[in-house]
């Protein structure tokens, strides 16, 4: 589980921007239930849309911050363009810096989540 998420945290971080492969393979690492024969649900459950834009969409993207940490974005002003910060009340959190909002908000996310 780790090897497989360090990698797609490498593949994030290298990303130009978002993509369906992405999407599909963080729901595949963090057990998000995907099955194209449900009607655009997950696990059976309408939470999700069939396809979840994860590293395209900024709401998509919030549902993969673990509960309890608190976000911040904003646009950084050098090469990768986002800068997104996760924090919890004790200030400890994660950081990601990417070309765009979604993808910076799932690398912190997902660091957040497998620290």
């Amino acid at each position: 589980m780790i090897d497989r998420l360090a990698d797609l945290i490498a593949k994030l971080e290298a990303a130009p921007n978002g993509s369906d492969k992405l999407d599909r393979e963080i729901a595949m690492v963090c057990d998000i239930k995907w099955s194209p024969e449900e009607d655009g649900n997950f696990g059976g459950y309408d939470l999700l849309p069939r396809r979840c834009y994860f590293t395209s969409s900024l709401d998509a993207a919030l549902t993969l911050v673990p509960e309890g940490l608190h976000e911040e974005i904003k646009r950084a002003k050098h090469r990768k363009g986002w800068r997104v910060n996760l924090w919890n009340d004790h200030g400890l959190g994660q950081s990601a810096d990417a070309p765009t909002a979604p993808l910076a908000i799932c690398i912190a996310a997902l660091r957040a989540r497998h620290p």
